[in-house]
């Protein structure tokens, strides 16, 4: 755009408007802006500044979006008026929409705002070129009209003209009678004069003749001006029809060089798109078959009857190692996987944000360390503000990338996490001394399957998806992820998050919601049926059950599931696999259910997408337990059900953390 628009921005968050104003730069319009939060200054601006663009929120404090629509519409109805909100629901964007706004863009979806503002003013300018070729053609069409109405009137005055010479020739043709009275008179009297008169006959005659030709043209010169205007109307018809011809050929020319434009830009992204997968998929390749390789190797050692016992527990130590990196790979996929195909919610629950930061410090400062890296932390909010309200899962995971990221990237120096509030933001910073980030790739740093370095020869590992998953969480709760650095002087990444504080909490959040787990319980009176299909699993569970003494009973698929309660009503809790034969763990659920409606079943599943967890609890079972299964959880999953002394949780309160 040649011209800066001037955009008015009602809006009452300083943080959405810097938020929206950094969209738009990004988007390189030049642009003068005017922000406004109330009705009289909104109308202010309207009325002195020639305003090009309306951005407005949906609801405000002392006014909103739906009467800045109605005041523009009335006043300034040429303005493009386009809703930027957070809170706008389906029902209003569409009333919003038939009262005359051009466009609404949801806050969590800002990438569509600058095609939004692009296209309105595009619109508009249309528009008026088109209003403006609408007018100078109703100018010719008038004008046009103004010299027919000239020539009918000349045409009238003509055939007046010729009405009048008629009416002259008849009183020629009276005086012609009358002279000849007067030559027959004259005759009589004068012999001589009578030949002059019978010529003066005929020459009268002979004019009667020549204006009785002159009548007839008169006649055919009128029908000749009626077909001369009906032509000339047709030919402005055709005019007409030929400038909406050539106005329609020039609009579909143009659309199709912008179907041109966006097939080839389209094609671009396609191929870029493959290439980046191609490269994941090879990285995937590589980073599982790395631990496989430690996996299966070591397995194969634990064979030898002469490994020392500090050898074993070594290559134990390995496997273990090895299989819960296998792991948080598997959870990776399965977060992008969500995250793709918009099955994330929020949980959102109160927590004490510094027990987080401290417990991610505690588990990666041996992990900086044995890089001979220093990993510190800077507090800036204590006391009562430490508790909040979020997802902490999400966060937890949020900074878990963050942090392991700082420590992969960074091969000397330090690394330092800082927290702060500043008004109603939660700043949370993690500076490294790593390798830094060049402009290139902080343009792409947060898209899927990147890193910093991609080709075969990468020194670092990794699958390129904890930067992403990030961007992605960070953006549902409203926030934003900044980053600063410079190739060889280290990288801090910032996130900011809108600050949620919590109800006050007298102790430890942790000892609200956890309850007291005991690690070798005594359940020499209970009855555990365990619903599961392959053996290694059914070996397993019997091997961690082994010490708390219960009484163990086992089904192979769901139908012997509902037999085996049927006939044991000393069952005190079912472990329940879901994908079983014959009958599924979910109807064998909802029939044990109708049977002992207070019997305890525990899903136990690979199944470990979050809509699915959703799913398996809606559907009756009394608590869920992703596989791998760790003998601490499957402890206090238990512990929890059939113990009736133990706290009671709600389900979804209740978080099995993964290693790694």
């Amino acid at each position: 755009m040649n011209k800066k628009v001037k955009l008015l921005h009602l809006e009452d968050s300083d943080k959405d408007s810097e938020l929206i104003r950094s969209i738009i730069d990004s988007g390189e319009i030049g642009y003068e802006y005017f922000l406004v939060d109330n009705e009289k200054d909104f109308k202010q601006i309207l009325e002195h500044e020639n305003i090009d663009l309306i951005l407005s929120d949906y609801g405000l404090p002392d006014y909103n979006g739906e009467k800045a629509l109605k005041v523009a519409m009335e006043q300034y109805s040429n303005i493009p008026f386009i809703f930027v909100s957070g809170t706008i629901g389906e029902d209003d964007a569409i009333t919003a929409m038939v009262n005359g706004a051009t466009d609404f863009v949801l806050k969590n979806k800002l990438e569509r705002l600058v095609p939004a503002i692009k296209r309105a003013l595009d619109e508009c300018q249309t528009e008026l070129e088109r209003k403006q070729a609408e007018l100078e053609l109703i100018i010719a069409n008038k004008e046009l009209l103004f010299q027919g109405e000239e020539k009918e009137k000349r045409a009238a005055e003509l055939i007046v003209a010729n009405k009048e010479l008629v009416f002259q020739n008849r009183e020629k043709e009276k005086r012609a009678e009358e002279l000849l009275i007067a030559n027959k008179e004259l005759a009589f009297q004068n012999g001589e004069k009578e030949q002059r008169a019978k010529e003066l006959i005929v020459a009268n005659k002979e004019l009667a003749f020549q204006n009785g030709e002159k009548e007839q043209r008169a006649k055919e010169l009128i029908v000749a001006n009626k077909e001369l205007a009906f032509q000339n109307g047709e030919k402005e018809k055709r005019a007409a029809e030929l400038i909406i011809a050539n106005l329609e050929l020039h609009f579909q020319n143009e659309e199709k060089e912008k179907r041109a434009a966006e097939l080839v830009k389209a094609r671009e992204k396609a191929e870029e798109s493959d290439n980046l997968k191609t490269a994941f998929l090879n990285n995937l390749s590589h980073e599982i078959r790395t631990p496989m390789n430690q996996i299966l190797g070591f397995s194969s050692f634990l064979k030898d009857p002469e490994l020392s016992e500090v050898q074993h527990d070594e290559y134990i130590g390995i496997i273990n190692s090895q299989s819960h990196q296998l792991l948080h790979i598997i959870d990776e996929i399965v977060e992008i996987s969500e995250i793709t195909t918009g099955q994330v919610d929020l949980m959102l629950k109160a927590f004490n944000f510094e027990e987080l930061m401290d417990e991610l410090l505690a588990f990666y400062k041996p992990k900086a360390e044995h890089r001979n890296l220093k990993l510190c932390i800077t507090k800036g909010i204590t006391g009562a503000e430490v508790f909040i309200r979020g997802d902490q899962i999400k966060l937890k995971q949020i900074f878990s990338h963050l942090i392991e990221n700082a420590i992969k990237f960074t091969d000397n120096g330090q690394i330092n996490i800082e927290y702060s509030r500043a008004g109603n933001l939660l700043i949370v910073a993690i500076k490294d001394t790593g390798i830094g980030i060049d402009e290139e790739e902080k343009k792409v740093i947060f898209d899927r399957f990147r890193q910093v370095e991609i080709t075969m020869t990468r020194k670092y590992g990794g699958l390129g998806l904890g930067l992403s998953i990030s961007n992605a969480y960070i953006r549902m709760m409203s926030g934003i992820i900044k980053l600063e650095s410079e190739p060889g002087m280290g990288s801090t990444f910032i996130v900011e998050l809108p600050y949620l504080p919590a109800a006050q909490f007298t102790g430890r959040i942790a000892d609200v919601f956890n309850p007291l787990v005991i690690s070798r319980p005594d359940w020499k009176d209970k009855t555990i049926l365990i619903a599961e299909d392959e053996e290694s699993n059914i070996q397993y569970i019997r091997a961690v059950l082994k010490s708390t003494g219960v009484n163990i009973l086992v089904a192979v698929n769901g139908l012997e599931a509902v037999e085996q309660c049927k006939s044991h009503p000393d069952i005190s809790l079912v472990l329940m696999d879901i994908k079983m034969p014959r009958m599924d763990g979910m109807e064998a659920t909802r029939i044990i259910k109708s049977i002992h409606n207070d019997l305890p079943i525990i899903a136990v599943t690979a199944f470990a997408m979050s809509k699915e967890r959703e799913y398996i609890l809606q559907s009756g079972c009394s608590d869920y337990l992703p596989k791998p299964i760790k003998r601490d959880d499957l402890i206090a999953i238990i512990q929890k059900h059939i113990d009736t002394l133990q706290l009671y949780e709600p389900a979804e309160m209740i978080e099995f953390k993964r290693s790694g």
